[in-house]
């Protein structure tokens, strides 16, 4: 791409498509049922947020306010129930 003189929001967009993809993929193996949570810090990178969208073929996302922080408090929250 670079070599094609493709444009850097281009490419990003590539990469961000390419990643929703494997996602959305593992996703649909698993199933799900809307709504959806996308936590972790991806979650902040609005590219791959809507690339996700696009994978899922859906406009309701749900995004906490600290997504980054969620597998934290998920751990936290388990280790409290070993004790």
């Amino acid at each position: 791409m670079i070599h094609s003189n493709v444009a850097k929001e281009d490419m990003a967009r590539a990469v961000h498509d390419a990643m929703a993809s494997r996602i959305v993929s593992l996703v649909r193996k698993v199933g799900y049922t809307p709504p959806v949570a996308l936590v972790g810090g991806l979650a902040r990178n609005t590219g791959f947020v809507d690339s996700f969208k696009r994978g899922l073929d859906t406009q309701t996302l749900y995004i906490p306010d600290d997504p980054d922080l969620c597998g934290a408090l998920g751990a936290a929250l388990a280790g409290t129930d070993a004790a």
